[in-house]
């Protein structure tokens, strides 16, 4: 048996507000997310997200004490930890190419506004969510973020993120 790959656009990002779901903690269902997406509360950032995105856990702090009982070294994760790292491209000024450009800065340009970032692997860009996907949410607040310039290179916009904890990782959508 042999190994497939995903190739480059079957990813598909969404910067989705908070408000859009009432618990974060349970798997999205297809008419919440239709409902979110028609109040405008959703917004597919995926084409202006450079390649190099950073959304995913990393080691989860996780506590090791022991009991005189215990055999052997015993792990308790007690919460996940992830990182939201996103460099946006962006239009020259004036210019209006690429819209989406513009959307996603307008998005992340101001400090503490919380946003949950949805990740799909393994669909097509731009295909609509689906009963039976897999997605992941990260809870972020946007950072101080900043223009990311160097010599020959696109104009980029470096979307800092905190991590609010708030992470549902994996789950199947739902009718």
């Amino acid at each position: 048996m042999s190994a497939t790959k995903t190739l480059r656009g079957n990813v598909t990002i969404w910067a989705v507000r908070p408000e859009a779901f009432a618990d974060w903690s349970v798997p999205i269902s297809l008419a919440a997310w239709s409902t979110a997406l028609a109040s405008g509360l959703i917004t597919d950032i995926s084409c202006a997200v450079e390649d190099g995105y950073k959304l995913n856990l990393t080691g989860s702090a996780v506590d090791n004490s022991q009991s005189v009982c215990d055999i052997t070294v015993v792990e308790t994760p007690l919460y996940y930890q992830y990182e939201a790292l996103l460099e946006l491209f962006r239009n020259r000024p004036g210019d209006v190419d690429m819209p989406i450009y513009d959307i996603a800065l307008s998005l992340f340009d101001a400090p503490d506004v919380p946003y949950f970032l949805v990740k799909r692997i393994d669909k097509a860009q731009g295909s609509a969510l689906a009963v039976g996907d897999i997605v992941s949410a990260f809870g972020v607040y946007t950072d101080l973020a900043q223009d990311v310039v160097a010599d020959g290179a696109m104009l980029k916009f470096g979307a800092h993120f905190k991590t609010t904890g708030g992470v549902n990782t994996n789950k199947t959508v739902t009718a």
